[in-house]
């Protein structure tokens, strides 16, 4: 079960020392004789589920470490108790329930604190994918004179009462999220978490098979391409299956003007590799964002249409921390996990 669990939460631990690395964070100092209470109740449509199955991941900052796994009494309920609650332990309780995995979300034991409680609501199956959300997604493109490079990550929630189980196409596989793929990638990396063979080929794009459970920010997907080298104006299309809450794109391409009627421009950022990042808001499902790249010129191209760009009172600050961390995550991934669990796909 670690084997299968391991990568997302590592992701998600990963977002969190992101995030808290932009803001400050009152976390307790480490406690050596491991005097930590994670409690909780794991419940399901029925009510408080007895005899689940419970476990719990421990990360130290990024470095995993032992798992521990406890059974649910007749109530439903389950407990870890000797655990220790330094600034730097993180903690995710999750169970397995018709092949479905349910998460708490990440577990940080607060200044003073010893003792957290959380609830594990297990559901039912749907293959409807209506409340299926992008949260934010960063994609990262680097124009060279070799080709192009596309980095893609979305942070995935599902907003319905149910998990997402998906469809099955005509093989008899079942397939979840979607990733669609501009003509002419080539090259295709996606992380596939210790799952060979768990995203598949479809029309356009990729696909996961995993069932996708309810809750806010359950997955996050990273995945890559390259596009051949381009000599004259050229556009790149990027299409989202589903609604953008947030999307930032952090374009370096010396050299290049870049514009678009559908984001604005927030600034630039970095040193001699500097990125221009554009930014958008509240994209519908199956749209697609156009960047158009043009021989010469300067940053700062873009053109805001209404209602899908940020708002302009929005601080210029803000939009670049989180473009700051969206750059940070892809360095991280591209050193830390991206060689270890990288799955190739032919096109």
């Amino acid at each position: 079960m670690r084997s299968r669990l391991t990568f997302r939460w590592m992701m998600v631990a990963l977002f969190a020392m992101l995030l808290a690395a932009g803001a400050p964070a009152a976390f307790a100092q480490d406690t050596p004789t491991g005097q930590g209470v994670i409690s909780g109740v794991v419940s399901g449509p029925a009510g408080p589920m007895a005899d689940m199955t419970v476990t719990l991941a421990h990360f130290e900052g990024m470095t995993p470490r032992e798992s521990l796994n406890a059974r649910t009494d007749a109530q439903g309920r389950f407990t870890f108790d000797g655990l220790r609650t330094g600034e730097k332990d993180i903690y995710l309780a999750a169970v397995i329930y018709a092949g479905l995995e349910f998460s708490s979300g990440m577990l940080t034991f607060n200044e003073g604190q010893t003792s957290l409680d959380v609830v594990l609501t297990v559901t039912e199956a749907t293959d409807d994918d209506a409340g299926i959300v992008i949260e934010r997604t960063h994609l990262i493109v680097t124009v060279t004179n070799e080709g192009v490079q596309v980095t893609d990550m979305e942070q995935i929630s599902n907003l319905s009462g149910a998990a997402y189980a998906g469809v099955f196409g005509p093989n008899g596989t079942a397939t979840t999220l979607r990733f669609y793929l501009p003509p002419g990638a080539s090259d295709v990396a996606i992380d596939e978490g210790n799952q060979p063979g768990r995203f598949v080929q479809i029309e356009g794009g990729i696909a996961d098979t995993q069932p996708v459970p309810p809750g806010q920010s359950v997955e996050q997907i990273i995945f890559s391409y390259n596009l051949p080298a381009q000599r004259s104006t050229w556009t790149l299309e990027q299409r989202f299956a589903y609604p953008v809450k947030a999307l930032n794109v952090l374009v370096s391409a010396p050299g290049w003007s870049v514009s678009s009627d559908q984001l604005a421009f927030a600034g630039t950022m970095g040193g001699e590799a500097a990125f221009e990042n554009y930014s958008a808001r509240d994209l519908p499902a199956n749209g697609v964002v156009r960047l158009t790249f043009t021989p010469g010129g300067g940053a700062g191209m873009g053109r805001t249409s209404s209602g899908s760009a940020m708002p302009a009172g929005e601080s210029i600050q803000s939009t670049l921390l989180l473009a700051t961390i969206g750059l940070a995550l892809a360095l991280l991934v591209a050193l830390l996990v991206y060689p270890t669990w990288r799955g190739r796909l032919a096109r």
